[in-house]
């Protein structure tokens, strides 16, 4: 397989996942399960096209004024006491961050799902310096002891089968799992539940933010941003 920059050029990637038949089933496996529950959650809204055009214009417009949202938002988390650092390079940001961590002796971070982290390479960062780093978001969580990176934005381990999940808790100690889901998910919660109760900082993505109030957004269906940032 021919490289790029040391890693495989995109093609051939390609070529190697649509060989992967582990691959293709968690992927069919994932569509079949997502696909009804987003079309019920649709059903179950009044007008959801509309709120979805709605959803775009907004986006479209706070994109198309950025720099003004980003002000009024910077400013009003400043008038709550927050702190605001805007960073020219995915350098500076992780820089910033790794000085933050020295500041405060932490040893060991959670983080909730934050996909500019993943993009600026920060855990590698942080981990460098000698912090612990760990995912906390179930997906990432097994993406981070597979030592891969996402595969989508939203489920990050929608690329492995629940007997791939099951082959990497046991590395990581889950000695006698089977590949029942519940069973899995129970290991990593026990895992992950010490790792919050004993973490020295927490780091979190944003699903959005309110430039009028200086709110950050954030939803989680397992509770791990929640745990991450209190």
């Amino acid at each position: 397989m021919s490289q790029h920059n040391g890693q495989p050029r995109f093609d051939d990637r390609v070529d190697h996942a649509l060989e992967d038949g582990f691959l293709q089933t968690a992927l069919r496996r994932a569509q079949d399960q997502i696909r009804p529950k987003r079309e019920r959650a649709a059903e179950d809204m009044v007008d959801w096209e509309g709120w979805r055009e709605h959803a775009d214009a907004v986006r479209s417009h706070t994109v198309a004024h950025l720099d003004h949202y980003l002000e009024e938002f910077a400013r009003n988390v400043e008038e709550r006491g927050g702190k605001v650092f805007f960073a020219a390079t995915a350098d500076e940001a992780s820089a910033y961050v790794e000085g933050l961590v020295r500041e405060k002796g932490a040893r060991r971070i959670v983080k909730s799902k934050s996909m500019v982290s993943e993009e600026i390479h920060l855990n590698a960062v942080l981990q460098r310096g000698g912090a612990e780093v760990v995912e906390t978001d179930l997906g990432e969580y097994i993406i981070q002891l597979a030592e891969e990176t996402p595969s989508h934005i939203i489920i990050p381990a929608i690329h492995k089968t629940r007997d791939q999940v099951r082959d990497i808790f046991a590395q990581a100690g889950g000695q006698g799992l089977t590949s029942d889901s519940q069973q899995l998910t129970w290991f990593a919660r026990a895992r992950l539940r010490e790792k919050f109760l004993t973490a020295d900082l927490g780091i979190s993505g944003c699903n959005f933010a309110v430039a009028a109030t200086g709110s950050v957004v954030l939803v989680s269906n397992e509770g791990n941003a929640r745990l991450s940032t209190t």
